[in-house]
C-alpha cells in the first residue's frame, strides 16, 4: 500500500470542510449527553481557528455511592503526518506524528458514600464518544482522524458517610509520535514535555479510603482501511464532502478495493495513535488512624501506538512510552505516611 503524503491532515480536512480555508479544525460545536454502562455523561467540544476546546463530565449513582468527574481544557496548534507501508501481508513501515501539540486539562473529582452497601463502582472504565472526528481523504486513501477521551474511575470507601474531593492539572507541548520499522517500535524524532500539579485533596472519613482517577485525554488516532471507510460512509457529512468521499469510493482504485472489503472477516485496518495519560490516586488513613496520613500521586505518561490488520489477521501491535513523570504529595510530609 503506498505511503500517505506527509502533510497536515488537519489542513487537508479543513480545506474540504471550509472552502475558504479559514478554519484549522473547522466544524460545528459538539454537544452530547447520554448514558454509558450506568454513567451519565456530557460532552462539549468546540473546534475553532487553530484550537479544540473541550469539556466533559461523568456522573454515577450506585446505591448511595456517588461519583462526579469533570474536565476542561484545550488542544491547539498541532498537525498530523503519517507514512504507512503494508506489503505482502506484513507491516513494513508505519509512522505517525502529532507535531506542535500544545494543551492543558483541569480535572475535578469527588466521591461519596452514604449509608448504602456499595463501596466501589461496578464498571470503572468509560470510553466516551469522540470529542472530534474528521474524514481525511488524502491521495485517494480514506483516513479518519479521531480525538477521544477514555476514563477509569475507582473509588473505594471503607466506611459509611464518607466523602473525598480533589483536583489536578496537566499541561503538555511538543511533538509526539511513533515509528515502526522491521517490527521494531521507537519514538519519532521530536521533543515533548509535560507537567502537572495536584490540587488540595479534602476528605471526611473515619476509616481508610481511596480513589483513583485516570484518563487518556486527548487520545488522537489516525486510522486507514475498511473500518474508516464504513465510519466515514455512515457519518452525517456536509454535502460537498459527502460527494467528495463518494467519488473516492466509486472512482479511485483504492476506493473500489476498499468497498469490496467491507465484510468484517476481511478487515484491513492500519491505525496509529498518541495519547496523554494522567492517573491520580489519593489514599487516606481516616481520622481513626494513629497518624491521619494522606498520600496523593499523579502519574503522567505520553504514549505512541500503532497496529495493523491484514485480511482479518493482526500483524502488528506496538506501544511505547515517550515521556513519563510522577508527582507525589503527602500529608503530613513524613516517612510514616509512605514513600515519595
Amino acid at each position: 500500500m503506498p505511503a500517505a503524503p506527509r502533510q497536515s491532515l488537519f489542513r487537508a480536512a479543513a480545506s474540504r470542510l471550509n472552502p475558504e480555508q479559514t478554519a484549522y479544525a473547522a466544524g460545528t460545536v459538539i454537544n452530547l449527553s447520554g448514558k454509558l454502562d450506568g454513567w451519565d455523561y456530557k460532552i462539549n467540544a468546540t473546534p475553532s481557528s487553530n484550537r479544540l476546546d473541550m469539556f466533559f463530565a461523568v456522573h454515577k449513582e450506585l446505591d448511595t455511592l456517588i461519583v462526579n468527574v469533570d474536565a476542561k481544557g484545550f488542544l491547539r496548534d498541532f498537525f498530523s503526518a503519517a507514512d504507512m507501508h503494508v506489503q505482502n501481508g506484513s507491516l513494513e513501515n508505519f509512522s505517525y506524528d502529532a507535531q506542535g501539540m500544545n494543551g492543558q486539562l483541569d480535572i475535578n473529582f469527588e466521591g461519596g458514600r452514604g449509608t448504602g452497601s456499595a463501596v466501589g463502582v461496578d464498571v470503572p472504565n468509560i470510553k466516551l464518544p469522540p470529542l472530534y472526528k474528521a474524514p481525511m481523504p488524502i491521495g485517494g486513501i480514506p483516513f479518519v482522524l479521531t480525538i477521544n477521551a477514555n476514563l477509569i474511575l475507582k473509588p473505594g470507601f471503607g466506611g459509611k458517610n464518607e466523602t473525598m474531593k480533589g483536583s489536578f492539572h496537566i499541561t503538555y507541548n511538543g511533538d509526539e509520535g511513533i515509528t515502526v520499522k522491521s517490527g521494531q517500535a521507537s519514538a519519532s524524532p521530536g521533543t515533548l514535555s509535560g507537567d502537572g500539579s495536584l490540587g488540595q485533596m479534602l476528605s471526611v472519613s473515619i476509616a481508610p479510603h481511596a480513589i483513583l482517577v485516570g484518563m487518556a485525554v486527548p487520545k488522537i488516532t489516525l486510522s486507514l482501511g475498511t473500518e474508516s471507510v464504513v465510519d466515514v460512509a455512515a457519518s452525517a457529512l456536509p454535502s460537498a464532502l459527502a460527494d467528495s468521499m463518494s467519488d473516492i469510493l466509486s472512482k479511485t482504485n483504492v476506493g473500489k478495493w476498499a468497498k469490496k472489503q467491507l465484510d468484517k472477516s476481511f478487515k484491513t485496518e492500519a491505525s496509529a495513535n498518541v495519547q496523554n495519560v494522567a492517573v491520580a490516586t489519593v489514599t487516606a488513613q481516616g481520622s481513626a488512624g494513629m497518624i491521619p496520613c494522606k498520600l496523593s500521586r499523579l502519574l503522567l505518561e505520553f504514549k505512541g501506538g500503532a497496529d495493523a490488520y491484514f485480511l482479518g489477521r493482526k500483524i502488528g501491535d506496538k506501544e511505547i512510552i515517550i515521556f513519563k513523570k510522577e508527582l507525589v504529595n503527602r500529608e503530613p510530609d513524613i516517612n510514616a505516611c509512605g514513600d515519595k
